[in-house]
């Protein structure tokens, strides 16, 4: 089911007016799909900034990304090809504030096998198809992971049964356990069957990300 959304998430947005989802992941970290950090209508964003809570309009500040943690860009990755690549498309993002110590942060963790086929997760952004002139929030909830093992286990890309469109690159997949929100990756794209059937959206995420993630809170406090 998809709905109308509280603030409750964050937009990034490059030096235009227009931006992608991104989450908290720790005090001032932020995680999000890596072309969206990346490039930007074939250029690099001389900055990129974080809006809390976007909702409409921003509402509770911004904190801009100094720092910018990602594997290597398609092609530089050795024997990366097609999707495979797209397991790497994680980017963490480090803030010039601690919105986090504010605001919160999800917690990141790889998804595990007993886990699958299991309809208890959600995710949150901005999809085109829903947005026109404003920028507003639509949850889904009730998404299942229904594989985490394409390409490699430490880099997966994760298939999922969420209804994604353009925009909601970056959207975070979390669900919710003993009051504790957990992160396990962000949406990356969509596949498409040779029929044209809409397969699914797939995940970068797994415990490579994880692992950044913990790095980037050490290496960054």
């Amino acid at each position: 089911m998809i709905q109308r959304a509280q603030p409750n998430t964050t937009k990034q947005a490059p030096a235009t007016n227009t931006g992608r989802p991104s989450t908290r992941v720790g005090p001032r970290h932020v995680a999000t799909a890596r072309h969206c950090f990346l490039k930007w209508q074939g250029q690099l964003p001389a900055t990129i900034k974080f809006q809390p809570n976007y909702f409409d309009t921003e509402r509770r500040g911004h904190a801009n990304v100094v720092t910018r943690i990602h594997i290597p860009v398609d092609g530089e990755v050795p024997g990366g090809a097609g999707i495979c690549t797209d397991r790497y498309d994680w980017a963490i993002g480090i803030l010039d504030s601690r919105l986090g110590d504010t605001y919160g942060f999800l917690t990141p963790r790889a998804l595990v096998a007993s886990e699958l086929n299991q309809p208890s997760f959600y995710t949150l952004g901005y999809p085109s198809d829903l947005n026109s002139a404003v920028k507003r929030m639509y949850r889904q909830e009730g998404i299942s992971f229904i594989n985490n093992t394409d390409c490699d286990a430490a880099n997966p890309v994760q298939l999922t049964t969420a209804d994604a469109a353009g925009g909601q690159s970056g959207s975070p997949m979390w669900k919710l356990e003993n009051n504790v929100r957990y992160h396990y990756g962000v949406i990356s794209g969509g596949i498409f069957e040779g029929n044209g059937n809409y397969r699914g959206t797939y995940i970068a995420g797994g415990q490579a990300w994880v692992n950044a993630v913990a790095g980037a809170r050490s290496n960054y406090p």
